[in-house]
């Protein structure tokens, strides 16, 4: 059963976010929910944006989201936003685009998930 578990754990780190918290639970908590709360509007917004072909909608959003992305995230979720960031930058909505903002988004959903089931203190 516990095999289950967090099983998105490869895509997320926390190790440096506790490093900048100094052991600082409340701002750990916050900035966990921070990143909840921003990564959800960006998936929505990124996707939004890819239908109504707003490339620099698309590449501001990605651009922003980038700090948190590093903080938390492994290096192909950082690709990724790199990659819809750089595509919206050259507008080219192409089938790439399309793969890498699904890729993204779902990688990152799970992310969220299991960040939400993180233990509260």
């Amino acid at each position: 059963m516990q095999k289950n578990k967090d099983v998105h754990k490869e895509y997320y780190n926390l190790s440096n976010l506790k490093d900048i918290s100094d052991n600082n639970e409340v701002f750990f908590r916050r900035m966990i929910e921070l990143f909840i709360k921003n990564a959800t509007s960006s998936i929505i917004e990124i996707k939004k944006s890819y239908k109504v072909v707003d490339f620099e909608k698309m590449s501001i959003i990605a651009h922003k989201i980038k700090p948190s992305i590093d903080l938390v995230c492994n290096d192909e979720l950082k690709a990724l936003v790199r990659s819809i960031e750089l595509e919206a930058k050259t507008k080219s909505y192409s089938q790439k685009l399309k793969q890498n903002i699904a890729l993204f988004s779902s990688l990152l959903k799970n992310i969220i998930n299991d960040l939400k089931k993180l233990p509260k203190t």
